[in-house]
């Protein structure tokens, strides 16, 4: 703001000084005009007037003058102001296509690291390389499924838990796995294809079905599971139960010399007439169990002499347990059983339910078996189910969603040193623009050639 402006004018009338403004000087200037006119030219009079009128007209000017450059000094303030925010607005521009960039890269850079850390895990339990890994998730990307390939590397996971190595070995053991989970996973939950793994592992010395395929884990899980598949399909007798009592019997029905269909033929029967897993499970083996301990009384009431009975408990464990429940049938009522089983100690636990229910219903159990007979040699049922499952209109649609983030984790991998450099870059900038604003503050002269260049 011009100095003149905030300056004291002082003006004296008859001597004395008055409070002088702009329409006091000019009403004074035009009072001294009009009394030069009167006054003779060259006289003390005139001479004075002229030098009072020159001081009143110089304090005018100067005040007219410091006006002016007050209001140049308004506008140039403004500019300044209007330049300082272009400046800001620039920043903000430069900052924002850059944070949209930044967060295009991330996005995808994103989806790449997540699915590293997915491969981590696979190494953990299989022992495989990084390369191998990769290598693996190329065979993955070739396979014909719904299933995410997250997941399918979540079961690769699960193949090294149960022992399982190699490329080829882990490829195999998923793609069956992924079957079983696509056709049984809404049944079995989650933990289907691990307890299904562990059985086909524990029943393969009993099923003969299941030690003709070697080692080939994925096959054998594939015809465990198909069995299980097609007697829910055929009966009432729900899948989880089924494979529950499977796995609770696993242990000693395989060393007894029970097959895997045998024990789903039991399992059925037992569940279509509504016992409980928990109670048939542990009935059954405490049965079987007796049997062991007590061949004599056993083979009494199979109707067999004992070396018979013993020798078919031998070589046929689920034709002898099919012996006992038919000589209880013709033993009698439960009122007449009772005596029988307390003094086999054979009363509690379920026991008496579950040999009740079985002696009704070995038409169910022999049913049972047949069906999954034929599926333990074929596997199909689970290969069926997972066709029809496969194709559904949900599961082209996941089938895309899986394409796209594949792309979009091939596009991360590529730009992930983008990002790297990306991050660098933005602090960087950060960094740059603080000091810009810093020096602006200090030199407002700067402020208007950098808008202009931030603006173009």
């Amino acid at each position: 703001m011009a100095k003149a402006l905030s300056r004291k004018v002082s003006i004296y009338i008859n001597g004395k000084e008055v409070e002088s403004t702009l329409k006091s000087l000019q009403a004074e200037l035009a009072k001294l005009r009009n009394k030069q006119r009167t006054a003779t030219i060259g006289s003390e009079e005139y001479i004075q007037t002229s030098l009072k009128m020159k001081e009143i007209e110089s304090v005018l000017k100067e005040q007219s003058k410091a006006i002016q450059d007050a209001g140049q000094d308004w506008v140039d303030a403004r500019k300044a102001a209007a330049d300082y925010a272009d400046i800001i607005v620039g920043l903000k521009t430069l900052w924002q296509k850059g944070a949209d960039v930044y967060g295009w890269v991330k996005g995808f850079t994103e989806e790449a690291a997540k699915m590293d850390d997915v491969y981590a895990d696979v190494m953990k339990t299989t022992g495989m390389t990084h390369d191998e890994v990769l290598k693996l998730n190329e065979a993955f990307k070739q396979m014909d499924t719904r299933t995410p390939r997250e997941e399918l590397n979540k079961l690769a996971s699960e193949a090294g838990k149960l022992g399982i190595t190699g490329v080829d070995g882990v490829a195999s053991f998923t793609q069956a796995a992924d079957k079983i989970k696509v056709a049984l996973g809404e049944d079995l939950g989650d933990d289907a294809t691990t307890i299904i793994g562990k059985m086909a592992e524990v029943y393969s010395r009993s099923t003969k079905q299941l030690s003709d395929v070697g080692d080939d884990l994925g096959e054998k899980m594939l015809r465990i599971g198909s069995a299980v598949n097609s007697l829910g399909a055929a009966s009432s007798a729900a899948e989880p139960h089924m494979v529950d009592f499977l796995a609770r019997l696993g242990g000693m029905a395989s060393q007894a010399g029970l097959s895997a269909q045998q024990v789903l033929g039991y399992a059925s029967a037992l569940d279509q007439s509504g016992v409980s897993v928990e109670k048939s499970a542990t009935a059954f083996q405490n049965f079987m169990a007796k049997m062991m301990q007590k061949p004599a009384e056993f083979a009494q009431i199979a109707r067999m002499g004992l070396d018979e009975f013993r020798n078919l408990m031998e070589t046929d464990m689920d034709a002898s347990i099919k012996a006992v429940l038919e000589g209880l049938n013709q033993e009698g009522s439960m009122a007449q059983l009772a005596p029988l089983f307390k003094d086999l100690q054979l009363s509690g636990q379920g026991v008496t339910t579950m040999l009740t229910t079985l002696k009704g219903s070995l038409d169910k159990v022999n049913e049972a078996q047949a069906i999954a007979n034929q599926q333990m040699q074929t596997g199909s049922s689970i290969e069926e189910e997972f066709a029809t499952k496969n194709s559904t209109l949900q599961a082209r649609l996941d089938k895309a969603k899986d394409a796209f983030h594949d792309t979009a984790e091939a596009l991360g991998n590529e730009l992930y040193p983008v990002f790297v450099r990306l991050t660098e870059s933005g602090a960087e900038m950060g960094s740059k623009a603080l000091s810009l604003v810093q020096l602006l503050r200090q030199q407002p002269a700067l402020i208007a050639p950098v808008a202009t260049a931030l603006v173009a």
